[in-house]
Order: C-alpha cells, then structure tokens, then sequence
C-alpha cells in the first residue's frame, strides 16, 4: 500500500510512483490528499478516498483530486474485482458539529474531477462503472442528510494525446455530457 502524507509538498521532479492494491484480504486504502504521483497501478479492493468539502470551490481547495502525471493502470481491474471511490463529506466546523457537505443540495448537478491522467491503461470493452464502485456511506449533503448512491455516476473525460480526467457526475449531467460529446466523454 502506498501512504501519501498530506502536509509533504514534492517537486515535479521528485513525483513518484505508486501501486495500490489489498493488503492480504483487507482493502488497501490510499490517502492522497492534494497528493502529485507521476504513474499508478490500481489493484482490485482498493479503497480511494475522497473528501468533499465544499461544492462551490475548485478540486484541492474543497475536495480532493488525485493527479497522475503519466499513467494510470486500471488493467489489473473488472467487474468481479473492481476498486472503490469511497466519496465523504468531512464533520462540519459550525457550532452543531455533523458530517455535512457545503451547498450540495440533491436536486443540483454536480461535477467532481476525482482523477487527472496523463495517460489510462483500461482492460479491453471496460465501463469505469464497472471498474469502480462509488460507495457514499460518508457522504451527506448540506442538511446532514445521507446521499444515496444512484445519485452520482462515472465519466471519462479525454484530453488532448492520451490525457484525460475520471470525473464524479450527476446521472443527468453525465447522459448530457456524453450524447453532446461523444468523442470527449464516455461513461
């Protein structure tokens, strides 16, 4: 398991890479927050955290992005043995302490880039919906209310080359983004 401290800035030229799979029969789990690695290999049962704090901001200021400089390997997974996005909300700091997100409200859209890549490694006819599963059991909207987890699907965005972003979408924004886009975005 690669542990990625949170506070530890790195050059470019010190990025490193990083592999993440299950320790034994445990899920391994990656902390990564604001975390730069230049290649990741992502094994089945792993666990990828990421902490969304506030809606209205940009990725690394109000919830958590992963940046892969080069590639991403994605090769290792399947639908029989996928990773998971674990998506959270953080204990909020108002004088009524409870886990919440700031202005995620259930009949918005929303869109997170959970993943940038320089490159993706995906095993041949793969779905990213088969290849992660979201788990929102720590996810809570500004109310405190839990989110249920047919609220979000996943998206490949392409970029230019090989590059492109794994992004957390409402079901409704992403069918939009894909019928529009097809050659950019694809679920």
């Amino acid at each position: 398991m690669v542990k990625f401290q949170s506070s530890e800035v790195r050059p470019a030229s010190a990025w490193e890479h990083g592999y993440v799979r299950p320790a034994g029969r445990a899920r391994a789990q990656l902390d990564f927050h604001g975390r730069k690695v230049l290649s990741l290999i992502i094994g089945p049962a792993s666990v990828l955290p990421f902490n969304v704090i506030d809606v209205s901001c940009h990725a690394n200021s109000s919830y958590d992005n992963l940046e892969i400089r080069q590639l991403l390997d994605l090769s290792a997974l399947s639908a029989e043995a996928p990773a998971f996005l674990k998506v959270q909300s953080p204990v909020s700091v108002s004088p009524i302490s409870f886990p919440r997100t700031t202005g995620f409200y259930p009949f918005e859209e929303y869109r997170f880039v959970l993943i940038r890549f320089g490159s993706i490694l995906l095993p041949v006819g793969s779905l990213l919906g088969d290849l992660f599963k979201i788990n929102v059991a720590d996810f809570f909207d500004a109310r405190g209310v839990p989110i249920d987890s047919t609220s979000f699907c996943l998206i490949r965005m392409r970029g230019h080359g090989g590059s492109g972003s794994i992004q957390l979408v409402t079901p409704h924004l992403a069918d939009r983004l894909v019928r529009a886009y097809p050659t950019i975005y694809s679920f």
